[in-house]
């Protein structure tokens, strides 16, 4: 994330003095997939959306939308996307490898950001 947070990271009010950085213009809320690359290049970002299907028996996890961009210099940000009948919502990745780790975690996997699936 472009600002983390070691307190109360939960809370909106931690970050409600970063509000202004933010370039939405053109962007409608809550922010479907398809706008996602032009927000990227409006905030110099890479946003990847991972998806959740609970009833795959593999791998529960797959890309819905790996950045295209490239630019190291561009903090790249993990979301996976919780959807049911109701609503969406986007859900920060703080550690992919969490993430992506099953059961047992002796062995220390790491997983690329490009390659989820």
């Amino acid at each position: 994330a472009r600002h983390p947070t070691s307190v109360h990271a939960n809370r909106t009010t931690s970050y409600k003095h970063y509000e202004g950085e933010i370039n939405d213009s053109g962007i409608t809320w809550p922010i479907p997939i398809s706008q996602i690359p032009k927000f990227e290049r409006q905030n110099r970002v890479r946003i990847n959306v991972i998806g959740y299907d609970d009833e795959a028996k593999l791998d529960p996890f797959y890309p819905l939308a790996i950045s295209k961009s490239t630019a190291s210099e561009h903090p790249a940000v993990n979301v996976l996307l919780i959807e049911n009948k109701d609503t969406t919502h986007f859900v920060l990745v703080k550690s992919l490898n969490a993430l992506l780790c099953r059961g047992n975690t002796r062995d220390t996997k790491y997983y690329c950001e490009r390659f989820v699936g």
